[in-house]
């Protein structure tokens, strides 16, 4: 197969795939050329190759990276992150965005220009809508450029980032194939429409990285679980309001957190039996971030689809294969006891992974000594810190690239000079990467012209299923989407595709098309896909043009198929938005065993409706007016609790139990005390739930920067703002309980903390 755009083989020495241009500008900066690093340090799988194409110091810090069209990088440069042990200067403007360059083809960076300097901790970018779209807390900010230079800055968001700690903040800046831009630690997304930025929410997801699949399913994890994700497209279940989503988002996708590190290093509970083994190496994820599921032409087929994270307490890169089954997508380690990329160097922090435009994994390397951030540094990490003098590794920081060996590479360049069938033949290349340029070109460009060859496209069934889905959501990002395209996509073998269709259906007049609708569910129905029988039952609701009687049958057929299965529940709920009391009524006419969930689902529903209970997601963040302590004690609660516990205290899935409702919090003010200055492990029960999760919860108790006037504020805020207690404590009391360690130095547990 041939493609479209200009591609370039690279020289004999190298296999990078970059370095088209020599470029020359007045912003540039003196620095030195390549410096060559060594990686003897490093073991990559067998048939990949490693090399670094960027290193201090030509940059400094990177925590993200995005690509352009000529082959450049861009990247933030978080210089003020743990400069010391102690945080110093992370309020300083020490940050930058720069711009990297091969000016000699040799496949190595050789070439910084900073685009924008003076920032306070940046920690995301992309390049979209012909400028640069990026993060410095607490604002999301838009750049056009012209010459490589900023101009006509525009603020997007004035509370991107509200407080919290530095390490739980929203970032990562992603294009989904929806045409909207998500981030993770965030509900909101964003897109620019006719010349302005609109804001809408969405699920809060991850702590750092984000990433997606062929489909536009979106992963991420935390910090103590590697890979988290969801069922189902973005938003595709949450069309009710007043309905609380748990089965089809933000699921566990893989279960084993288990690393396999070639050395022993230190990590912050280290001190925790089980965390180490015998040689002192980490046994299980306490920093995964930066996932990305890897889709490109360089890696052998049982990579595609493949999903990478890393993990920067143990300096390695983990693989896990996924796969589908039904709705539900499930992972597994690629391997036991062996890890895709390790090292035995320390410094090795990968925090961020994408795919590069050539099909190569690229790796985004801090690089430092210090990773764990000043608020959750226990006393066991600073000393092993000081000991060996890690804090002293800072001012470095590279760039990874992972390829098949002795692979040459290619590059498409040139994006904006084709002619719409190039366009268009684009998006079947099979490097995520070009496909996502050249959709989000079309569309952020209103290239009009594309449609007809957009249409054909879809019409054909010989096509990829993966180009396919590019096409629809070009159309749609274009307002060119007609029923008859819909309508020829439902008709096609592949699942993916009809479930798109499907999900975008609603989208259109149906007046006119309601015998042709009803043919086609009925139709697509009898084939027993339970993929597109989700995306039918998520719409069914909401095509009030398209069919002219209730859905009932339709769900009461569904719940039978699944046996009243929870995911196809929610997406009944979700599309019921205005009919759930009458459609309770059906479920309790019917008196089928199987649907007493989808009667649960139902009655919940309507009792928050009642009660104004929105999905705590779907509507903005209130500020209450809290004063005094309580005030104090909110904006502490921001920075060290609410990126585990929520900002609701409703507690965030697989990390953290919610405080709302919670005995630990309305019990006695000495024992929540403690488990704020000592940390509280799992198993436990809050209001009769269950809940044992892989991470501890830290204590503060030897956080240099609370005081015991502080740890006093936040039980203040967290009893008042959660429960209905009252607390009588005083700064004596609390200095008194810091000297009160759980039995064996760790955390405490549910058994093992005192009653009072």
């Amino acid at each position: 197969m041939t493609f479209p755009f200009k591609f370039r083989l690279h020289f004999p020495q190298s296999y990078w795939a970059f370095g088209v241009l020599a470029l020359g500008c007045s912003a540039c900066t003196n620095v030195p050329l390549e410096k060559e690093v060594s990686l003897e340090a490093y073991q990559v799988e067998a048939g990949f190759g490693l090399e670094v194409i960027a290193s201090e110091p030509l940059i400094e810090s990177p925590v993200a990276i995005d690509f352009d069209e000529k082959g450049r990088l861009w990247v933030v440069e978080m210089t003020g992150y743990m400069t010391d042990i102690d945080g110093t200067g992370e309020d300083e403007p020490s940050g930058k965005i720069v711009i990297l360059s091969d000016t000699d083809h040799n496949g190595k960076m050789d070439h910084q220009q900073v685009f924008l300097e003076g920032l306070v901790v940046p920690r995301a970018l992309l390049l979209a809508y012909g400028g640069l779209l990026y993060v410095e807390p607490p604002n999301l900010w838009f750049v056009e450029i012209e010459n490589d230079l900023p101009v006509n800055k525009t603020l997007v968001d004035s509370t991107f980032v509200l407080g919290g700690n530095i390490e739980h903040q929203p970032n990562a800046l992603m294009m989904n194939l929806d045409n909207w831009i998500y981030s993770a630690n965030s509900n909101n997304r964003y897109k620019k429409v006719g010349g302005q930025w609109i804001r809408e929410h969405t699920l809060y997801r991850g702590q750092w990285g984000l990433t997606k699949d062929v489909f536009g399913r979106l992963f991420y994890n935390n910090n103590a679980n590697q890979l988290q994700g969801d069922f189902v497209l973005p938003n595709s279940a949450l069309n009710n309001p007043f309905q609380q989503i748990n089965n089809v988002v933000r699921q566990q996708i893989v279960t084993d957190q288990r690393i396999y590190p070639i050395h022993a290093s230190f990590i912050n509970r280290g001190y925790i039996d089980g965390e180490l083994d015998e040689a002192g190496k980490p046994t299980k994820v306490t920093s995964a971030c930066g996932p990305v599921i890897y889709q490109g032409s360089l890696f052998s087929a049982e990579y595609e689809g493949n999903g990478f994270v890393c993990i920067p307490e143990g300096n390695l890169i983990k693989r896990n294969i996924l796969s589908q089954q039904g709705l539900k997508i499930k992972g597994r380690q690629a391997w036991q006891n062996k890890e895709f990329l390790t090292a035995t160097d320390q410094a090795f922090r990968p925090v961020n992974l994408f795919n590069g435009p050539d099909g190569a994994l690229y790796v985004v390397d801090m690089h430092r000594g210090v990773i764990q951030h000043r608020a959750y540094m226990s006393p066991y990490l600073r000393e092993k810190i000081e000991a060996t003098r890690l804090d002293t590794i800072t001012g470095m920081g590279r760039i990874l690239r992972i390829a098949p060996e002795n692979h040459p590479g290619y590059f498409f360049q040139d994006i904006d000079k084709q002619d719409s069938q190039k366009l268009v033949d684009a998006l079947s290349h099979p490097n995520v990467w070009v496909r996502d340029k050249a959709q989000q070109f079309m569309v952020q460009n209103q290239r009009y012209d594309v449609v007809p060859a957009l249409q054909q496209l879809i019409m054909q069934d010989t096509n990829s299923a993966t180009s396919k889905i590019h096409a629809l959501w070009t159309l749609e990002g274009l307002y060119a989407l007609t029923y008859e395209v819909l309508e020829a996509a439902i008709k096609q073998s592949d699942n993916l595709v009809k479930s798109l269709a499907f999900h975008l259906l609603p989208r259109m007049d149906l007046s006119i098309h309601q015998e042709a609708v009803e043919t086609l569910i009925d139709t697509q129905f009898s084939k027993k896909q339970p993929q597109v029988d989700w995306y039918m039952a998520s719409v069914m609701g909401q095509l009030k043009a398209g069919i002219n009687k209730p859905p009932w049958s339709f769900y009461l057929d569904l719940a039978e198929r699944y046996q009243g299965d929870a995911l196809f529940a929610e997406a009944a709920l979700s599309s019921l938005h205005g009919q759930e009391a009458s459609f309770l009524q059906t479920l309790q006419q019917s008196g089928k065993p199987y649907l007493s969930t989808w009667k649960q689902f139902a009655k919940q529903t309507i009792r928050n409706k009642k009660s104004g209970l929105y999905n705590r997601e779907l509507k903005p963040a209130e500020k209450k007016p809290y004063g005094d302590k309580r005030q104090v004690g909110l904006d502490l609660y921001r920075t060290y609790c609410s990126a585990c516990h929520g900002d609701d205290g409703h507690g965030i899935k697989n990390l953290a139990p919610p405080l709302y409702r919670s005995e630990f919090i309305s019990g006695p003010s000495e024992r929540l005390a403690l488990i704020i200055l000592h940390g509280l492990q799992g198993p436990l029960q809050v209001d009769g739930v269950q809940y044992n999760f892989n991470a501890a919860m830290p204590g503060m108790a030897n956080n240099p920067n609370l005081s015991d006037e502080d740890i006093l504020s936040i039980m203040h805020f967290v009893r008042n703002a959660f429960s209905v207690a009252e607390g009588n404590l005083t700064a004596k009391k609390i200095k008194a309980l810091r000297q009160m360690p759980p039995p064996g130095g760790q955390q405490y547990t549910a058994e093992t903390l005192p009653n009072f």
